[in-house]
């Protein structure tokens, strides 16, 4: 019920992206040839699987991985030793999944569940190996091959804490065989069956392209943690595991303010604070004092490996998920405090005096353990739940990806046949496009800078291959998000895409662009002025820029002017206006703070639709209040008269081009 509950909160990007191509291969796609990703495959195959059955569908996508994950935890829990740690953990995983993006279709998420599958199966057959009451059953051992593949497939790095229990294994000279071989068996069948798949749709040569090449040639670049891990980086995380050099290890407190859904934040809180190191250490002292120091090397090593791929943010979500059953099996121990001496190596602790103070060392441990587990745990878990109830507004469809699904709904009602018309929206909305369902442009369903290196060309082709068949085309394209950090015109990252767009293309939006014949009939098309080329003087207190216009479509219902801040953070804010030149009815007014103004981004100003727009004269006024030399905005300007229909005026004096700006009319 809880999973129900949440199942709606939050939204992440790269969870669009998973949809998008699940949906296109679905409806007949093939990954990696026809569309383009660097991430392994199985959370797309799963997903695309699912869609067959239920269409492109954003919740039956999260109720699937609900099950996914409820069904996990239900075969960790079918031996009665393990059913009330698998039920508390998937409690405590349910409760903080909408806060770690653990709800969320992510590849992260596929490899948290599989490892901690690996993790438990794993030490099972550690202690076939070495206690004779607690034999490792075929279907653990096959469970256990299929977790390895599954782990292997969503993410290459998981390799390293596989190779710790391949090494723990080795150790024990491969026991038991038979449990083993199911294990290697399943593992191999999973990978044959999706490398066959490859071999026979002609998609082999471009997995090694796309998940190989891409990852160790171009992705390292841009991304300082894409590169392979190194035995110094696990070493390092060994140190860090420790708390050795790590300042964050106790001190964040576990009563800090939690914000709803909000991945960085309070998942780089769990990821950093000391409840979840404290759950993995104190499981490690507990097997050392019993004298299992294998399954305490064992455990030391799988969650060091975890935290050095894992690196921070929802990428720890496979740490989260170990450290959550370790903290499990530690309170439920308290109950049954003999359960670890019982099950010590035969041999050990013979002497009676000795066993007795070790007895008596290891419930102290326990009691400290499971204590600190307990507390911190549970205030964690009431802070979540708390948190959940108090942000019950945020748990709606509309609140995490309402927009999204409203925007892609508007472009396809652009378009005269969704079948025929074609969609791109760069750099990177792929939940636009995944509610939209209009046939992509190219087999790229983004252009973050590390995609564009590797996609520009084949992008601009396609583009120019659309004009050329007068094939409708909708490509959003903002040229000034982040993502690219540098004015396309200088030609970083994506320069032929944005040279293509503003040569055969035409804008009607302010990041929409129409590629061939129009999209659909009496479609309003705008033609605002080319990016600026040179900033207006520093707005001071009292100053005022008039830029004048005629409206050519009916509807006006968005103003966007391209603001500046010298590259530095200003203090003194700036207000934009709309008038109705012919009534001198202010129609809008914003005041933003400097502090909010991001460099040379587009400031978006809704105004109320204005039905009879259409060749009427309106004003876009900048106005600033507190502006002082050297902390004060200002606007970008043409320096050629762009806009010969308007003019450009600063305190009443005409000035040489135009306003950098754009309108938008909203159809009927």
């Amino acid at each position: 019920m809880i999973g129900l509950v949440a199942l709606s909160a939050g939204s992440f990007s790269d969870e669009g992206e998973i949809l998008l191509i699940a949906a296109r291969m679905a409806e007949g796609e093939v990954l990696y040839r026809d569309v383009f990703t660097h991430h392994f495959p199985l959370p797309y195959l799963l997903t695309a699987l699912l869609f067959r059955v239920t269409g492109r569908s954003l919740p039956a996508a999260r109720l699937g991985l609900l099950g996914l994950t409820l069904a996990t935890f239900a075969w960790l829990g079918r031996r009665g030793d393990r059913r009330s740690t698998a039920r508390l953990t998937c409690l405590a995983w349910v409760l903080l999944a909408p806060f770690a993006a653990a709800n969320l279709v992510i590849y992260p998420v596929f490899s948290a569940l599989s490892l901690l599958m690996v993790f438990v199966l794993g030490r099972d057959l550690l202690a076939a190996r070495t206690v004779g009451s607690s034999p490792a059953s075929l279907p653990d051992g096959a469970m256990l091959g299929l977790a390895i593949a599954a782990a292997g497939l969503s993410d290459p790095l998981t390799v390293y804490p596989i190779g710790v229990l391949a090494i723990a294994l080795l150790v024990r000279r491969f026991q038991p065989r038979p449990a083993l071989a199911v294990m290697v068996a399943n593992c191999a069948g999973v990978v044959g069956l999706v490398l066959a798949i490859g071999l026979a749709t002609g998609a082999l040569d471009d997995f090694w392209r796309d998940a190989i090449q891409f990852n160790r040639t171009v992705y390292p670049a841009y991304r300082s943690d894409a590169s392979a891990l190194r035995i110094g980086a696990m070493l390092a995380a060994i140190q860090a595991f420790l708390g050795l050099g790590d300042p964050r290890f106790w001190l964040d407190p576990p009563g800090r303010s939690l914000r709803f859904a909000q991945i960085g934040d309070f998942d780089g809180w769990l990821f950093s604070g000391g409840f979840f190191r404290l759950a993995v250490l104190s499981s490690v002292g507990r097997w050392a004092l019993a004298g299992r120091l294998l399954n305490a090397c064992y455990t030391l090593g799988f969650g060091a490996a975890l935290l050095a791929v894992s690196d921070r943010g929802f990428r720890g979500l496979p740490f989260q998920a170990l450290a959550l059953w370790l903290a499990a099996e530690q309170v439920l121990a308290l109950s049954a405090p003999n359960a670890l001496a019982s099950d010590r190596d035969p041999g050990r602790g013979r002497r009676s005096g000795w066993r007795r103070r070790q007895a008596n060392l290891e419930q102290v441990a326990l009691a400290m353990a499971a204590g600190g587990c307990l507390l911190l745990g549970g205030w964690l878990l009431g802070q979540s739940a708390l948190g959940l109830w108090r942000n019950r507004a945020g748990l709606a469809w509309g609140a995490s990806t309402g927009a999204y699904r409203a925007k892609g709904l508007e472009l396809r009602r652009l378009v005269n046949d969704p079948k025929e018309a074609r969609l791109a929206w760069y750099p990177y909305e792929p939940y636009i496009d995944f509610f939209a369902a209009l046939p992509p442009v190219t087999r790229y369903p983004n252009l973050l800078p590390w995609t564009a290196e590797w996609a520009d060309g084949e992008v601009a082709q396609a583009l120019g291959r659309a004009v050329a068949m007068r094939r409708p085309t909708l490509v959003g394209f903002d040229p000034t998000r982040w993502f690219w950090d540098a004015s396309l015109d200088t030609g970083s990252h994506a320069p032929r895409t944005w040279r293509r767009l503003r040569e055969s293309c035409r804008r009607i939006d302010v990041d929409l662009f129409v590629c061939g014949p129009p999209v659909a009939p009496d479609l309003a098309v705008i033609d605002p002025s080319i990016p600026a080329e040179q900033p207006l003087p520093e707005m001071l207190a009292g100053t005022r820029a008039v830029q004048r216009f005629r409206a050519e479509c009916a509807g006006l219902s968005q103003v966007s002017v391209r603001l500046a801040t010298f590259a530095r953070n200003n203090a003194a804010s700036i207000a934009i206006a709309v008038v109705d030149l012919a009534t001198g009815r202010e129609l809008a007014l914003q005041p933003i703070a400097g502090r909010r103004v991001v460099d040379n981004v587009w400031q978006r100003l809704a105004l109320p639709r204005q039905a009879a727009s259409r060749g009427r004269a309106y004003a876009i006024e900048l106005r600033s209040a507190d502006g002082a030399p050297g902390d004060a905005l200002t606007a970008w300007r043409s320096q050629a008269d762009r806009y010969p229909e308007g003019e450009l005026s600063i305190d009443g004096e005409a000035q040489d081009g135009d306003l950098v700006f754009a309108y938008a009319c909203a159809m009927p």
